[in-house]
């Protein structure tokens, strides 16, 4: 193959990463609402590398400003499953030890098995975060982003739909959580009330042991 022909599969291939990793892109601010800087800042490091490539002509710039269109697409990516995951974490967070309540709620509302799944779904776009950081390294993977665009959405959706679960349900748990904490803390004062007053009767037995010892 000679340097032209070099060249114009690269071309070929920067054309076509760098149109996957815009469509990427356009999916990321529509889910999320803002920006994948970090996937932009790849498709600026190509621009960058093809500007070198057209000014002194060396093929090897093609190569990179293919390399980087490629890893704004798996960027783009993880982008989205990390803004659904933090907003995702927050909710586990904000349940802290009501969690057997807030489950309880899941369960009566969408089935016995729901909350599992929704767990499940949690670790395991979790491990596929991980995942995505070394793809992105790995140029045998590139070849495929189409099935890796295919493969993200499930764990996307599982993000999805643990954060609308939570939506749906967010006014009644946290309706029950109140009434939860307001009997906590009654019974709290109950135990407070009858310990004081446990304190204060054996406090009036000792002293009427003691006065009837000494009026004997």
């Amino acid at each position: 193959m000679n340097s032209d022909d070099e060249a114009a599969q690269f071309v070929a291939v920067l054309r076509e990463s760098f149109n996957e990793a815009e469509g990427e892109i356009h999916r990321t601010e529509s889910l999320t609402g803002r920006s994948p800087v970090s996937a932009l800042n790849e498709l600026r490091y190509s621009g960058s590398h093809m500007l070198v490539y057209l000014t002194e002509g060396n093929s090897g710039e093609l190569k990179q400003a293919a390399m980087h269109g490629r890893r704004a697409f798996y960027d783009a990516q993880r982008f989205s499953l990390l803004f659904l995951m933090r907003e995702a974490q927050a909710i586990r967070d904000g349940i802290g030890k009501f969690l057997p309540l807030y489950v309880d709620v899941v369960s009566k509302a969408y089935g016995g098995e729901k909350y599992s799944l929704l767990k499940k779904g949690l670790l395991a776009a979790k491990a596929y975060i991980l995942q995505l950081a070394q793809v992105k390294m790995d140029g045998k993977r590139w070849e495929k982003r189409g099935d890796a665009h295919m493969a993200c959405l499930p764990y996307i959706n599982a993000l999805r739909d643990y954060i609308s679960v939570y939506d749906s349900l967010a006014d009644e748990f946290l309706r029950l959580k109140e009434m939860t904490e307001e009997r906590q803390l009654a019974d709290d004062r109950d135990r407070r009330r009858n310990l004081i007053l446990a304190v204060l009767s054996i406090i009036v037995t000792a002293i009427g042991v003691l006065v009837a010892l000494f009026y004997r």
